[in-house]
């Protein structure tokens, strides 16, 4: 079974018994002694997690929601807590692209990506910088930000989808782009040929 306590998931045993083996002090077995250096070993930023995340986990209820109103000022919230938040950050950026505002995702997920710690959510703030600049028709940042992605997390499989579609779609603009210059310098050709 598992609980929270300042946002941090820790385990219990309803059935006393599994604790017979340690010892009793004082009337208390050691199992409430262990729970109780841990919670005296909680730092007092423990108080302003649990609001921040509080703020993080309404944000998310109002985003799946489709309540972006809401869900951006849960994030907001959660960002004057703790004004270091990558994960308020990213959500915030979700927000922004959910309600088309690329240019602001794409900050957020960038503030995401340089104070994020965890690899894969780090990932996952990449991956999302690319998909925005994918969406731009800017390839290179596009492809530069899925590889690094791909570095924190080499298993993900969307992102590696992203990657090689955006290649295409490179390959297939500069393609396109040569074609059109062609035509282009043909007409004039043709043009300068009827004087």
């Amino acid at each position: 079974n598992a609980n929270r306590i300042g946002g941090v998931n820790y385990h219990f045993c309803k059935d006393k018994s599994d604790f017979s083996t340690l010892p009793i002090i004082g009337g208390f077995t050691m199992y409430k002694y262990i729970l109780l250096f841990f919670l005296m070993l909680m730092p007092f930023r423990a108080l302003a997690q649990t609001a921040e995340w509080r703020h993080l986990h309404q944000g998310n209820r109002a985003f799946m929601k489709g309540d972006y109103k809401t869900a951006e000022l849960e994030y907001r919230s959660a960002q004057r807590i703790n004004p270091r938040s990558a994960r308020a950050a990213f959500n915030l950026g979700d927000v922004y692209l959910a309600q088309k505002n690329p240019q602001a995702a794409l900050e957020q997920y960038q503030v995401a990506a340089k104070g994020e710690t965890n690899k894969y959510l780090k990932a996952l703030s990449y991956h999302n910088v690319g998909v925005v600049y994918h969406l731009n028709k800017q390839y290179d940042k596009a492809i530069d930000f899925y590889k690094e992605a791909l570095r924190n997390n080499p298993h993900d499989e969307d992102t590696r989808y992203n990657l090689v579609l955006c290649q295409k779609q490179k390959k297939d603009s500069q393609e396109q782009q040569q074609q059109q210059n062609k035509k282009e310098e043909k007409q004039k050709q043709e043009q300068n040929n009827q004087k």
